[in-house]
């Protein structure tokens, strides 16, 4: 499947495993490293501080407002220097504060397509000190701008016709914590001054309670002013997809007939080849007119402008992903007498069959799909395949360029544009098959190995098919992302007894690519889960210990140190909580009290209530620990602890409400009646084993049963089914067989 954007960013080359997370402003500096935009002095008796990609410069003797209207500029980076000269002069001259990004390479992000919409555009921030300002600083920034480019801030309103952008916010940061803990941006509403959340959401919206100044009265009349457009001519449309480039939208004209709408925002979604999204488009409408009448390609309509957006107009095209497609039509749920894999096999080769000729028919028209993967190919419920999204095809014959990719689909650069579309075909192919076969980028012989599990598993026709795909391309020794350091695989399974002690030994070698001597860990933790039970240290020394594995002193160690200081994060999975167990599992008694009471103080500070990372499992590790070096005092606190959590989530409260939108063991009513499980058996008391099995039957009679009769959890958000253990039915089940 797709890797997910952190894991890109978490990659190295020296390394088969994952590190630091690194931004998305971090690769484009690497591969472009670019000067800072900046070529004006800073004035004598100013500051200037540098943080998250900003330079501030400020008057020594400004005075900040809790809140205000701010003024943003958005420029592009061919205009960057001229217009931040520009709007530089303007702010000495009138003595206001202001930052802007300093380094060309987190420009570059902010106006990517991956970027977030609501913040996208903003090049210079600028805090007048009034109203008043405001409208002086309004006025001389749209004389000075005249003619500069610029993305439109969605968040924002903009002034007149030069990139300048106004929006109501905090200037000094004020928070609060949500019920996960996680800050929100915060400003102060009416004369009681209740704090609400600081939005920055991809529309203009005028907090509760805030006034619009006069010079924006004109403005604002302006931005809701309705002009004319092909988009009044949809009775409805629906949002299918959004990024920072634009959204896709279903839309329904009135007489019935379906479209899909591309979106295209100028100047933003730039790609490697320098391209901003109405480019891509222009481009690609020229490509979908030469392919009019190829079949398996979605067809073009035609174009047009709303408001400063750009559109495609093109043929709904019925069907999912072929990514979610082999999802629905998972050929691993049938018996042993391999039935289901043999029906599904002959599906699969039939949508092979026609992704093969509709990439033949393209390249027959003289074009190459370029960004050709899973997510760009529709499969319909009667198994016919469309093509869709050519914003990155280039003619046959020209130099291969990269705009965008899906990087586990790209070639490596061996081969040319031609062949590199083939090389995607084999690998989307082979996602049907064996949807692990992405190992080839740390194991490069795995290929091979995926090649024989699709002849033994889906047969002949299956393999062939690939086999095929496959002689299209020169041969491929290691894949685009593979790092310099590799590992082999093994040609024979190991024997039970041999399994444990090669996986520990895997495991010890991966400490060397650890900066911090601990174990590779997992890129979309936030901070550092380097010591943590869940993606770090705890976690390897508690199974250890569990297996009767031998674990150095330096580790048990290390982790005391980890509990040292404040607690940062007291959850079971990600922080001191988690930590403690194994310290008790390991016998240092007084290091494993000590971090388990600090964790449980803390906790009853924090909203969160869950197993993974909240008071839930903060309290059942407190309870365990205590049972485990046998401090009685602890054990009472974690207990009444527990009381007052269960009492605390009830039908009808906000607790009941986030412990019920991700039913299952880590996030829902579930991980709340483990830890009720253990209280009672820690006490004997009747009473927790009660209230757990209620729990149990909550979650257990909110679960789905799909067509093919399995219980599932609903992800509502999403609209899926989940079997999992941390978040689907397998967890509850697991519990419940604790339970009985």
């Amino acid at each position: 499947m797709p890797v997910r954007p952190e894991y890109i960013l978490a990659a190295t080359d020296d390394s088969p495993f994952y590190g630091a997370r690194r931004t998305m402003a971090d690769l484009v500096k690497a591969a472009a490293p670019g000067d800072t935009p900046q070529t004006e002095e800073l004035p004598a008796g100013w500051l200037m501080r540098r943080w998250s990609g900003w330079e501030g410069w400020t008057p020594r003797d400004w005075t900040p407002r809790v809140q205000g209207w701010k003024i943003h500029v958005s420029t592009t980076p061919a205009c960057a220097t001229e217009t931040l000269a520009r709007v530089t002069r303007v702010c000495v001259r009138n003595t206001v504060c202001f930052k802007f990004l300093y380094e060309a390479s987190t420009l570059m992000d902010t106006n990517g397509k991956q970027h977030d919409r609501g913040g996208s555009g903003k090049f210079v921030t600028i805090y007048p000190d009034d109203d008043a300002q405001l409208a002086l600083l309004l006025d001389e920034l749209e004389a000075e701008l005249a003619g500069q480019e610029g993305p439109y801030i969605l968040s924002d309103l903009r002034y007149a016709d030069a990139p300048v952008y106004v929006r109501y916010g905090g200037i000094m940061s004020l928070s609060y914590p949500d019920s996960q803990d996680r800050p929100v941006a915060a400003v102060t509403s009416g004369p009681e001054m209740l704090l609400i959340p600081d939005q920055r959401q991809p529309q203009f919206i005028i907090p509760e309670g805030v006034t619009l100044p006069d010079c924006l009265q004109a403005s604002y009349a302006r931005s809701r002013t309705s002009l004319p457009s092909r988009l009044k001519d949809f009775k409805a449309v629906s949002p299918l997809h959004f990024s920072n480039a634009g959204g896709v939208y279903k839309a329904t004209l009135p007489d019935g007939p379906v479209r899909v709408l591309r979106e295209a925002r100028s100047h933003t979604g730039v790609d490697a080849r320098g391209r901003d999204a109405v480019t891509r488009q222009v481009e690609e409408e020229a490509i979908l007119t030469d392919l009019k009448g190829v079949a398996g390609v979605q067809q073009l309509v035609g174009s047009f402008w709303a408001w400063e957006h750009r559109y495609l107009e093109l043929e709904y095209a019925e069907g999912r992903a072929l990514t979610a497609w082999v999802v629905q039509n998972s050929a691993f749920e049938g018996g042993p007498d391999g039935i289901k894999r043999a029906r599904f096999a002959e599906k699969a080769v039939q949508v092979g069959a026609q992704l093969v000729d509709i990439i033949e028919r393209v390249h027959n028209a003289g074009w190459v799909v370029g960004d050709l993967h899973p997510g760009n190919v529709l499969v319909s419920d009667n198994l016919d395949v469309t093509l869709i999204d050519l914003e990155d095809a280039t003619r046959v014959g020209d130099p291969r360029s990269i705009g965008f990719r899906v990087f586990e689909f790209c070639a490596p650069d061996h081969l040319d544009a031609v062949e590199a579309d083939w090389y995607a075909v084999s690998r989307s192919l082979m996602l049907m098959y064996v949807p692990d076969w992405e190992l080839e980028i740390i194991a490069p012989g795995f290929w091979d190995e995926a090649m024989a599990r699709v002849e033994r598993w889906f047969g002949v026709a299956a393999v062939e098919q690939l086999r095929a795909v496959c002689a299209r391309f020169r041969p491929v020794e290691r894949h685009l992302l593979a790092p310099t350091v590799t590992v082999g695989r093994r040609r024979q399974p190991l024997a039970p007894d041999e399994a444990i002690p090669a996986l520990d030994a895997g495991i010890e070698w991966s400490r060397q690519f650890s900066p911090s001597g601990s174990f590779p860990g997992e890129p979309s933790v936030e901070g550092d889960g380097s010591e943590s039970l869940s993606s770090g240290r705890a976690g390897v020394v508690w199974t250890r210990l569990r297996l009767g594995r031998p674990v150095p002193d330096s580790d048990l160690d290390a982790l005391e140190v980890a509990c040292t200081g404040d607690v940062k994060d007291p959850g079971l999975n990600p922080g001191r909580a988690g930590i403690a167990l194994t310290l008790a599992d390991a016998g240092r008694a007084e290091a494993a009290s000590v971090a388990a009471r600090s964790a449980l103080v803390e906790s009853a500070a924090r909203r969160r209530l869950d197993l993974h990372a909240g008071r839930a499992g903060v309290v059942l590790a407190a309870i365990e620990t205590a049972r485990a070096v046998s401090d009685a005092n602890l054990l009472a606190d974690a207990l009444a602890a527990n009381e007052r959590l269960q009492r605390s989530v009830v039908a009808g409260t906000s607790a009941w409400a986030d412990l019920t939108h991700r039913r299952g063991y880590l996030f829902g009513l579930t991980g709340l009646a483990l830890t009720d499980l253990v209280a009672h058996v820690a006490t004997g008391d009747a009473r927790p084993l009660d209230r757990a099995i209620d729990r149990l039957r909550a979650d257990l009679e909110a679960c789905i049963v799909t067509k093919d009769g399995d219980l599932m959890v609903r992800d509502v958000d999403n609209n899926r089914a989940l079997p999992y253990i941390e978040w689907g039915s397998a967890g509850i089940w697991g519990v419940a067989m604790v339970a009985e």
